[in-house]
């Protein structure tokens, strides 16, 4: 059973309302809203003192598109409790680059943990790391002991607010996630600008040509990683700073890339031609370092900032681009608003959404504007439609209504993981995993539900044990190879009954083709070390089985290798990829697991969800859900592997609006066999076994 109690960081900075500034304390209720449309602005300064390389209070200023200030957000100036105090170099242009989460609801703003009026900041080691919600709210709870290494930190982005990536000098790309004070570094070249675009991180430099890069595949979170530049090299002889990825023409990937060149004063557009990036021209905005944007109608709206030639003053620039995809740059850029005195901008970015709804750059298949997002000379349009927002949670595909699938009283409480296999109507099994260390083999009850299996020692589960005959594993999912169970049945554990306040983060093989009541695990994949730590009850949750055979015609790329994956590169494994979800980062892990007991993850994957209760293939559609329990109101997520070879959100699913909210920890899709006038059953499993039923079944379109 995984019920968790979620705390709650703590909430501070100022409201600032004309010239009226309302504090507001930690975890308040009383925050205002982004405006939908609007722009953010990173500022340091107040005001009251010339800025120089000592460290300056920070703003984060609400603009309408038009340039009217909405109001002013002042990050913490002082520590209390767990809210850390921000502040940022009053002359170092390269900071302050903030960016909005993948899934749209929040904006990150890294800064250093130094009181204002610290000398020379930047060559301090501390950086805390502000996410601040589309209501206001502001958490400063993240604070990394000595990440900035002496030098700068210039820029976070996030998934979904709770998994972080942060940048600078010569800290290179940190991952941490909210709340924390420790950090993975994943790489230690002098970097800028990080963020996330479809699923992929990338990040900006003027050092070592890297220009614009990828870094790893998808959005990694160990150590070891590498830059790669993007086809072309776009910006790798230039001075990037701020950068957009952007889909002009409607497709799956990034077809445009904008790029603010400070040292050369202009703002670079390249397009994805034949796989590389080209050179589309460019437009002058002088000392140009942020920069974000929107997809309006096919156009381009942009919207970018300048700090000055000493770092310390700052205009925001808005220019539309109505040239489209693979064609030469044009407009000009008008000025929206200027700091004013003694204060400078930094970074800009769009203003987080309450309904989630995906900036540009993380859901580049977006051909239309953004939810509420207007072009500088109109007012918000219409949202944009939720099949080319990947990221907007839509109703159910399939029917509202579920139904009982299995007799009341007897499963009890603890049936976790869930995995078809054959159609039912030919007889198919449904595996059961329990995390009180039991499987279950549960054949067609003929009324479209399941039962126990009451022959070879199935009635009441078959007990499970870790090699050697000992422990009692916490068994959360179950699934199998290419082979069916004759292959084995494969479980996901997260600890071992006995020794329940430690993790043990494996993967188990269990023969179940005897009649014995017991079951000896045949290997044991033990992955723990190879992972970052989690609590004993907050471990793998899920797991499913891709085929190499999908892998390579997607185009996958290894994380371990920073290559396309080969198959052939690894000794005997089945055939397929393991993907593991863990319950308490959100994460999903992929592994070889090799029939020698060897093991290496190739993908580390964040769902975008607090956290992952079940994975489920499926082979007719070719796409991998992700599914969360009561924690997320039940919301489900499919993916699929992207042009950049990267596991990428597909779509985000409400539950069944018939199902109330259960504590759904299993969920298995049949196969294609049964789908019948456009639909297949599915089937979930409740952890509470709620009013005595912890099987339920219900319907997807096929």
């Amino acid at each position: 059973m995984s019920r968790r109690t979620t705390i709650g960081g703590a909430l501070a900075g100022a409201l600032v309302l004309g010239t009226l500034v309302v504090p507001m304390v930690a975890n308040a209720t009383t925050t205002t809203a982004f405006t939908a449309g609007d722009v953010v602005v990173y500022r340091v300064g107040d005001g009251s003192t010339s800025l120089s390389d000592n460290a300056a209070p920070v703003f984060l200023d609400e603009y309408a598109s038009t340039g009217t200030l909405v109001r002013s957000i002042a990050l913490p100036a002082s520590d209390s409790g767990s809210t850390h105090e921000l502040t940022a170099s009053g002359s170092a242009t390269s900071e302050g680059q903030i960016t909005l989460s993948a899934d749209g609801r929040y904006l990150m703003a890294p800064g250093y943990h130094k009181s204002v009026g610290t000398d020379s900041v930047a060559s301090t080691d501390d950086v805390t790391i502000a996410r601040v919600g589309a209501d206001g709210a502001v958490n400063t709870t993240t604070m990394l002991d000595e990440f900035a290494d002496d030098n700068n930190v210039r820029g976070t982005a996030s998934t979904d607010g709770t998994h972080i990536w942060v940048s600078g000098a010569n800290g290179g790309i940190g991952y941490t996630t909210l709340g924390s004070g420790t950090f993975t570094r994943l790489t230690d070249e002098n970097v800028r600008e990080v963020q996330i675009a479809g699923g992929q991180l990338y990040v900006s430099s003027d050092k070592d040509d890297v220009g614009i890069s990828r870094v790893g595949a998808g959005t990694p979170t160990t150590s070891g990683q590498k830059l790669a530049n993007l086809p072309g090299s776009p910006e790798s002889s230039g001075d990037p700073y701020g950068y957009v990825l952007l889909n002009l023409s409607g497709g799956a990937t990034p077809d445009t890339l904008y790029a603010a060149d400070s040292s050369a004063g202009k703002i670079n557009k390249f397009s994805l031609v034949g796989g590389a990036w080209k050179a589309e021209g460019s437009k002058s905005v002088s000392h140009v370092v942020g920069l974000t944007g929107l997809v309006d109608g096919g156009r381009a709206v942009l919207y970018a900032t300048s700090s000055g030639s000493s770092g310390t003053s700052g205009t925001l620039y808005t220019l539309t681009d109505p040239s489209g995809a693979a064609a030469a740059m044009s407009g000009s850029a008008t000025t929206l608003a200027t700091a004013g005195s003694k204060k400078a901008f930094r970074g800009v970015a769009l203003a987080p959404s309450t309904g989630g709804a995906p900036s540009p750059s993380a859901s580049p298949s977006a051909s239309a504007t953004p939810t509420g997002s207007p072009s500088p000379s109109t007012s918000p349009g219409p949202s944009t439609s939720p099949s080319t927002n990947p990221l907007t949670p839509v109703a159910w595909p399939g029917s509202s209504s579920i139904a009982n699938a299995d007799g009341s009283n007897v499963f009890g409480e603890d049936l976790s993981g869930l995995y078809q296999e054959g159609d039912y109507q030919n007889g198919g099994v449904m595996w059961g995993a329990q995390n009180s260390g039991t499987l279950w083999r549960l054949v067609p009850n003929g009324s479209g539900g399941w039962k126990p299996d009451t022959a070879n020692g199935w009635a009441s589960g078959k007990t499970l044990r870790y090699p050697g005959g000992s422990g009692t594993p916490d068994d959360e999912g179950v699934t199998l190879t290419g082979s069916g169970s004759a292959g084995g049945v494969f479980v996901a554990s997260e600890r071992n009954g006995d020794a329940s306040d430690s993790s043990r983060l494996s993967v188990l093989r269990y023969d179940v083709s005897g009649t014995g009541t017991t079951l000896t695990a045949t290997k044991e994949w033990n992955l723990t070390s190879d992972l970052p730590s989690v609590g004993s009850n907050l471990g793998f949750e899920g797991i499913t089985w891709v085929p190499d055979s999908y892998l390579t015609s997607a185009g996958f790329r290894d994380a371990s290798t920073g290559a396309a994956y080969n198959p052939n590169g690894y000794g005997a494994h089945g055939g397929g990829v393991f993907f593991l979800g863990v319950e308490g980062t959100g994460m999903v892990y992929g592994y070889v697991l090799q029939d020698s007991g060897a093991f290496t993850r190739i993908a580390s994957i964040s769902s975008g969800m607090a956290g992952v209760m079940e994975l489920q293939w499926e082979p007719q559609a070719s796409r991998l859900w992700i599914v969360c329990d009561d924690t997320c109101n039940g919301q489900h997520r499919t993916m699929q592997v992207n042009a950049s070879g990267a596991f990428a959100t597909t779509a985000v699913y409400n539950r069944p609006s018939g199902m109330p909210n259960y504590n759904n920890e299993g969920f298995s899709v049949a196969g294609g066999g049964e789908c019948v006038s456009g639909s297949k059953p599915v089937y979930w499993a409740d952890d509470s076994d709620d009013g005595g039923h912890a099987v339920r079944k219900g319907s997807i379109t096929c």
